[in-house]
This record gives structure tokens, sequence and C-alpha cells, in this order.
């Protein structure tokens, strides 16, 4: 995400911050986005999921740092489209921790607190993937 979409007409900038809570922290994230994510006219594209990178930040505070997490499955509900460009606000709270799985749930909001969308979704913890052998 950081590299591929950090260009001044797709993420124009993006900031995370955590809130540590009693059981589980909360996690914002600030976005600005361009017209380089739409799918319609001055509209972002439903498939540019920035939850499962929000949501994955979430569980990535809440796991151990030797482990990885991986989304299982993630449902988003889209409520109302997202203008471009734009500035959004996503929030994303690990709510259940069960073993290896992470429930996470989040949403994205406009600047006047309107929810766009809403999601929910599972992360499973792992052991780091290793590269590949050089041939």
């Amino acid at each position: 995400m950081g590299r591929t979409l950090a260009t001044k007409d797709t993420i124009i900038y993006w900031q995370s911050f955590r809130k540590l809570g009693a059981q589980h922290s909360d996690n914002v994230t600030v976005l600005s986005i361009g017209g380089g994510v739409n799918g319609h006219v001055d509209t972002c594209h439903g498939g540019f999921i920035v939850l499962d990178e929000a949501l994955g930040n979430a569980a990535a505070i809440e796991r151990p740092s030797d482990k990885v997490s991986m989304t299982v499955y993630l449902k988003v509900y889209y409520k109302k489209p997202v203008g471009t460009p734009s500035k959004v606000l996503c929030k994303a709270k690990v709510y259940k921790t069960e073993g290896r799985e992470m429930w996470v749930s989040g949403t994205i909001e406009d600047g006047e607190g309107t929810i766009m969308a809403t999601a929910e979704s599972l992360f499973l913890v792992v052991e780091p993937v290793k590269p590949l052998e050089k041939l």
C-alpha cells in the first residue's frame, strides 16, 4: 500500500494513530484520496479496500511481535459512495481474540462523522513466510 498507492492522485497522505485501551487498542487512520482510485466519476472504486489495511493495522498491534496476521475474510457493507478527492477517517478495533484468531471491526467515515462503509474481518496469527531460496 505504502509504495504502490502513495502518489499525488491515489493516496495523497495516510496517517495512523492508535489509542491503547484496557483490553484492546483502537486504530484510527486519516487518508486523503484522489481521483486515481475512482471506479465512477468522482467516486472511489468499491474494490479500493483501505479497510483491509486499516483493520490489519489494528490486528498487527495486538499480535505477538514475532508473528504476522493475515486476513481470513473481510465483509464490507457499503453505506454511501465515497467521493473523490476527499479525506476519510478509518476506525478499526480488535474486539475479540481466541487463540490465533482475531476478530476486527471498522468503519470509513467522512469528515463530518457520516459512516460510508462498515467492515468486519477475521485475521489469523501465523508464522512469517520464509523467502524462497534463490535458484
